[in-house]
């Protein structure tokens, strides 16, 4: 009977906690979205289809298919690409699994959300500059394996279900590179350009020459 009590009160301890921890689940993006709303669950990213809209133009089209690449290569499991006409009301329907990108004309230029449950991503944008801060933002909620050409299976390739809503306060967020007296090898200047991105910088302002420094 002892030995009982004790483990009874164990699961009583434990439990709690346990539900705790995972209700304290913390979507850690930079920059912060404008609203991130909490739901239960996770999806599966790895091996999950990539869908994309059938409308966006060639540009959306191959930053979506190197965002599938990625994946795949991160991941070790094939994500496949591919093009579907219909795919919004399908997606509306529930009918779709995996990353889902449509074509949202209501958005503005650099506004996205991103919808993800236990069976789909769905992410909607306007264009190219909407579409690229979408795709930045799911890198950060994946492992950091994602920005790796090395296969790293053994991560754990969840994200965590919750509705992201997103765009930027400022027009205009820059950086700045001096070149003209401090010099930079080609290399760096590209890493500093990822990083841009990464964190959704949209101008690039490249101080090349100077009076005393020509």
């Amino acid at each position: 009977m002892c030995i009982r009590r004790f483990i009874l009160s164990i699961v009583i301890f434990i439990i709690p906690a346990i539900v705790a921890a995972a209700e304290e689940i913390v979507i850690h993006i930079t920059p912060e979205p404008t609203s991130i709303e909490y739901l239960r669950g996770s999806f599966k990213a790895a091996g999950a289809p990539v869908n994309c809209d059938a409308s966006f133009d060639d540009r959306c089209l191959t930053a979506i298919r190197a965002f599938a690449n990625s994946l795949s290569i991160a991941s070790g499991r094939l994500s496949s690409f591919a093009t579907s006409v219909g795919l919004s009301q399908a997606a509306s329907n529930g009918r779709v699994k995996g990353f889902v990108f449509l074509n949202d004309p209501t958005l503005e230029k650099e506004e996205y959300t991103i919808n993800t449950g236990p069976k789909s991503a769905i992410v909607s944008v306007s264009g190219f500059n909407g579409l690229t801060y979408a795709i930045q933002t799911l890198k950060q909620m994946l492992p950091e394996a994602i920005y790796s050409d090395i296969p790293s299976p053994e991560s754990t390739w969840l994200l965590p279900c919750s509705i992201i809503k997103d765009k930027p306060d400022a027009s205009y967020r820059g950086v700045m590179l001096d070149c003209s007296r401090h010099f930079f090898k080609t290399h760096e200047i590209k890493q500093l350009l990822d990083e841009m991105a990464k964190y959704k910088f949209n101008s690039f302002r490249w101080h090349l020459t100077d009076d005393q420094g020509w």
